[in-house]
């Protein structure tokens, strides 16, 4: 089961859905090449993703989840003899690398988070899984490991300082030391492939960049400075690293040398291009691309030219990884999209709200109960889209070629507020349902995100990263005007208005070591209150009468994982209300009449809604399926709960990719 994604410079590998308008008289230029037929490396049911492969090319390693069982695996490059080697992983990566495994130089090792002693730590194992080593432990979050060149070290991101920072530990078990750390946040980085360089992001105020830190002086120095990158690759020869930025308007893939000086542009289109990947012998990068209007997997010599495409369908491909003998590419593959449905609270009965144009997500209920809101890839790009709660063609509402998402509907149903990168930096807008009049609400540097309209519509809160090393809570006036700053604590997450708008509700990650604690700031400003509390408490909903939250809750026991408790708004201890069931309790939401708590349980294997009396009592099931259920949200008149269904078939499949690029540097 997936946390609720943190909107950064993209690190979201949605797929795109195919809308093309070409006439018969174009229709030859808009015919394509075939492309290479897949090799499936993973036949099984189940889901599959990150695959990587090691050093000698003899092995792969990979993350499913095999009847409800999330664990990392290790097996022979088709597939077979597969070893299962860790439990409980820790899906917390970053937008950078997403690598959730990493292989020893020998490939005897690998190196991974881990959550199945409490919040993620590093392990170490051995690929026949005779050996498990835990190399970090407490009350902290850490991931995103990387294994040295000299195989002696590990590289993980760590926020045992309050901020997320890069920390070393021996691979064979000893102190942690933190190596960059400071009042920003270090996103995951990579040893160069001699070991002597460390290339990162560093998210602050206004931006991200990417740095360097010299391993034998122990010093660091800036590398890019347009303030919009995020750090991607070495080349395998260690002259140049990859990075993305969206420096020219869209997303697009730079290369610079780790000396520094000008970057050269690799890919230049209006569409999003992201997670680039060098082959072994540095000649070619492989990305993730939605030319063509959809998401496919494509290839540019590295030195420049015209990119080639390697898949063309409507399913997604994430997580893509070179072949050792650089003849072929692999990646996750799934042919199902992510749907809105709606559930009846009485009976259970379903009923499909969009299928078949493309992801589907961050949906909100409109406050008549008559239709939904949502984003969608259905264009082409990130759009803003409604469709009748009582079933009918979706209607795209945002037409911009730039992408929009966390929409919220105004208290009177007649406008939308969400946030779009379309400046360059992300900033927050308003426009009618129908889709005209769109204001922009924030102009500056900084990312802004997340906007909640309040109850009364006279105001906008959202999150910036403005004069802050992460995000910080805001407020702007729905009309238009200068925005006020309600915090100042840093990574500030998931805000949620009281009933009544004199307050908002958060939780934040930078504070006392980096455990989650909850807060709630009146509008009018003053020091945040904190509720506190010695474990972790995310996500914090109010009830209706504005008394009670509820919210997400772990501790640091081993085995621990999410519980859902409640707490009185006006102080004292948060008190279970779903616990001890051995499995992830996530998006707690109350009942509009205050007497149900929805939540999303893993207890079947997979993440489905249920329902608990919102003052305790036996859980009902409210539905069942081996896809994944996200984000319940309630009609206003309590009847129904609309989701997000995720399909959890994705396989890891193989493409030879040597024919395709024979003459095309």
């Amino acid at each position: 089961m997936k946390e609720p994604h943190d909107t950064r410079l993209h690190s979201m590998t949605r797929r795109r859905i195919a809308t093309t308008l070409c006439s018969c008289l174009l229709l030859a230029a808009c015919a394509a090449e075939p492309t290479p037929e897949r090799t499936v490396l993973t036949p099984g049911a189940g889901w599959y993703t990150s695959p990587t492969y090691s050093p000698d090319g003899a092995r792969m390693a990979y993350l499913a989840r095999i009847d409800g069982d999330l664990s990392y695996w290790v097996a022979d490059t088709d597939g077979s003899n597969p070893v299962r080697i860790g439990i409980r992983p820790a899906l917390f990566s970053g937008p950078a690398l997403a690598n959730f495994l990493s292989w020893s130089p020998d490939g005897s090792m690998v190196a991974f988070s881990s959550a199945a002693d409490g919040p993620p730590d590093i392990w170490v194992a051995s690929v026949d899984g005779t050996v498990l080593l835990q190399l970090t432990s407490g009350p902290n979050l850490e991931w995103e490991p990387q294994i040295s060149p000299d195989g002696a070290t590990v590289l993980y991101q760590g926020n045992q300082s309050g901020t997320f920072d890069l920390w070393i530990v021996p691979v064979d078990g000893g102190e942690p030391t933190p190596i960059v750390t400071g009042p920003t946040t270090e996103l995951p980085g990579a040893w160069s492939p001699d070991g002597s360089l460390i290339a990162y992001t560093v998210q602050g105020s206004g931006g991200s960049s990417v740095w360097i830190y010299e391993v034998g002086e122990g010093t660091t120095r800036r590398l890019t400075t347009e303030g919009r990158e995020i750090f991607a690759e070495w080349s395998p020869d260690g002259r140049e690293l990859l990075y993305v930025s969206v420096r020219t308007g869209t997303q697009d893939i730079f290369a610079i040398s780790p000396e520094g000086g000008e970057p050269r542009q690799i890919t230049r289109d209006l569409r999003r291009d992201w997670q680039p990947r060098w082959s072994p012998d540095g000649r070619w990068v492989a990305f993730l691309s939605e030319r063509g209007l959809q998401q496919d997997v494509w290839v540019v010599p590295s030195a420049g030219g015209d990119p080639v495409r390697v898949t063309d369908d409507l399913g997604e491909e994430v997580g893509i990884t070179w072949t050792p003998d650089g003849r072929g590419l692999a990646f996750s593959y799934s042919e199902r999209f992510q749907d809105l449905w709606a559930v009846s609270v009485s009976d259970g009965t379903l009923k499909q709200l969009t299928s078949g144009g493309g992801d589907d997500f961050g949906h909100r209920v409109s406050p008549d109960g008559r239709s939904v809101v949502f984003t969608s890839e259905r264009s082409g790009n990130f759009d803003i889209w409604s469709v009748p709660l009582a079933g009918g063609e979706p209607r795209r509402i945002t037409t911009s070629a730039i992408d929009e998402q966390d929409v919220t509907w105004s208290p009177d149903g007649g406008r939308i507020a969400y946030a779009s990168p379309r400046g360059g930096n992300w900033d927050i807008y308003a426009s009618s349902i129908e889709g005209g009049s769109e204001v922009p609400l924030t102009r500056s540097s900084a990312r802004e995100f997340f906007p909640q309209w309040s109850p009364d519509g006279t105001r906008i809160a959202y999150l910036s990263d403005e004069e802050a090393a992460a995000s910080d809570l805001w407020t702007v006036p729905a009309a238009g005007g200068d925005p006020t700053r309600l915090t100042h604590l840093g990574s500030v997450r998931e805000p949620s208005w009281s009933p009544d708008g004199s307050a908002l509700a958060f939780h934040n990650v930078a504070d006392e070591g980096g455990v989650a604690n909850l807060f709630v700031v009146s509008v009018d400003g003053g020091e945040p209150r904190r509720l506190p509390s010695p474990e972790y408490e995310m996500g914090a909903q109010w009830s209706p009468d504005g008394t009670r939250l509820a919210a997400r809750h772990a501790n640091a026991a081993p085995g621990a994982s999410f519980d859902i408790y409640v707490r009185d708004v006006s102080g004292g201890p948060s008190t279970p209300l779903v616990e001890g069931l051995g499995s992830r309790e996530l998006g707690a939401v109350w009942s509009p009449d205050g007497a149900w708590v929805a939540f999303l349980t893993d207890r079947h294997g997979s993440s489905d809604i249920a329902l608990v009396p919102a003052d305790g009592g036996a859980i009902r099931m409210l539905t069942d399926s081996p896809d994944d259920e996200h984000r319940p949200q309630w009609t206003p008149d309590g009847s129904t709960i609309v989701f997000v269904q995720e399909p959890t078939d994705h396989k890891i499949v193989m493409v030879s990719v040597e024919a395709l690029l024979e003459g095309r540097e």
